[in-house]
């Protein structure tokens, strides 16, 4: 379920914010957030105090897979 943020600090950006929220895996969602929040671009490379993001969430990380090579046999 996607959270809204308020921003609450100078010099926030966007890309920051979301490693907050989810780590390393956050910063793909760049994309997803604009398209959650219109005119969010329109406010600047550093969000302004006060401003409200909504952060979607993660998507579903398929589990890798994984092939054994063996060298005897």
């Amino acid at each position: 379920m996607p959270r809204t943020i308020t921003v609450e600090r100078e010099g926030i950006a966007l890309d920051a914010l979301l490693w907050r929220v989810h780590g390393v895996r956050g910063r793909g969602l760049l994309e997803d957030t604009y398209a959650l929040n219109p005119g969010l671009a329109g406010l600047g490379m550093h969000l302004p105090i006060g401003a409200t993001v909504i952060i979607p969430d993660l998507p579903e990380q398929a589990s890798p897979s994984v092939k054994v090579v063996t060298l005897f046999g």
